[in-house]
C-alpha cells in the first residue's frame, strides 16, 4: 500500500490497504489493527476523504489507549499521518500538542525518522499560526532535515525540501525556495515518487505567483492539474482550485 501511494497509485493503495485491515483484525493483534488502520487512515486523506481517514485515527488512538494507557495520542509514523491531517483541517493548536508529545517520545526511543517527522510536523504547524511563526518553525525545521538525512529515507526527504521551500517562500526568499523544490524534483525522479511531484509543482505554483511569474505559474499548474487528475490526489483539489483562482484574479 505504502509503494502504491509513493507511486501515486491510489486506488491500488488503498484496496491494499483494506486488504491489511482484514488480515490484521483476523489475527487480532490490538497493534497490526491499529498500525493498518492508520495506513489506510493515510490512503484515505490523499484521496480527499478526510471524514473517513479521521474516524479511522479517532478508532485507532482508542485502540492504543486501551492497549497502552501511558500513549494518550498516536506517536511514530501514525502520529504524523493524523497531524497532516489536522493540520490541513488548520486545527494548529491541537497539532502542537500533539506534536512536542511526539517528538518527546521519538526523542526519548532515539528513532531518527521518528525524531524528523515529528520536527516536520512542529516547523510546518508554527508556519500555519496565524500570524506565521518562523522564528519558532526554523530550529524544528533544521533538525527535520538533519535527522531525515540521518535516517536515510530519501523517499521521505522531499518532505523536509518541501517545507523548507515554504519556509523561504513566507521569509520572501523566493531564489532559495525553488533550489529546494529543484533537489526535491530530482529525488521525485530518482524514485519515482508521483505523489510529492504534484506536491512540489503546487509549491512551485505558489512560488512563481510570489514573483509575479504568471505564465510560469499557469504552465506549472497545469502540470499539478494533470497529476492530481491521473492519480485522483483529492487532497489538493480544492487548493489547484484556489491557486487557479489567483492566476485567473
Amino acid at each position: 500500500s505504502e509503494i502504491y501511494l509513493n507511486l501515486g497509485r491510489l486506488d491500488v493503495a488503498e484496496k491494499m490497504a483494506r486488504q491489511a485491515v482484514a488480515h490484521a483484525d483476523v489475527s487480532e493483534d490490538w497493534f497490526q489493527m491499529l498500525g493498518q488502520r492508520t495506513y489506510l487512515a493515510n490512503v484515505l486523506h490523499q484521496l480527499g476523504r478526510s471524514d473517513e481517514a479521521e474516524q479511522l485515527f479517532i478508532e485507532a488512538e482508542r485502540q492504543q489507549s486501551s492497549s497502552s494507557p501511558g500513549y494518550r495520542h498516536l506517536y511514530s509514523v501514525q502520529g504524523f499521518w493524523y497531524c497532516d491531517l489536522l493540520l490541513a483541517e488548520r486545527r494548529v493548536p491541537e497539532v502542537l500538542q500533539r506534536a512536542h508529545d511526539a517528538l518527546r517520545i521519538a526523542t526519548m526511543r532515539a528513532r531518527p525518522l521518528e525524531i524528523a517527522l515529528d520536527s516536520l510536523t512542529l516547523a510546518r504547524a508554527y508556519m500555519a499560526t496565524e500570524p506565521t511563526n518562523r522564528e519558532a518553525a526554523e530550529p524544528h525545521l533544521r533538525d527535520a532535515l538533519s535527522h531525515l538525512r540521518k535516517a536515510g529515507n530519501e523517499d521521505e526527504i522531499p518532505r523536509g525540501l518541501l517545507a523548507r521551500a515554504t519556509f523561504h517562500r513566507l521569509a520572501d526568499d523566493l531564489s532559495s525556495a525553488m533550489k529546494d523544490l529543484d533537489a526535491a524534483q530530482k529525488l521525485c525522479r530518482r524514485h519515482d515518487l508521483r505523489l510529492f511531484e504534484a506536491d512540489v509543482a503546487l509549491e512551485r505554483a505558489r512560488c512563481q505567483l510570489a514573483a509575479g511569474e504568471r505564465a510560469d505559474a499557469g504552465a506549472t499548474l497545469s502540470v499539478a492539474r494533470e497529476l492530481i487528475a491521473a492519480m485522483n490526489y483529492g487532497r489538493y483539489r480544492s487548493e489547484l482550485t484556489r491557486l487557479q483562482a489567483e492566476l485567473a484574479g
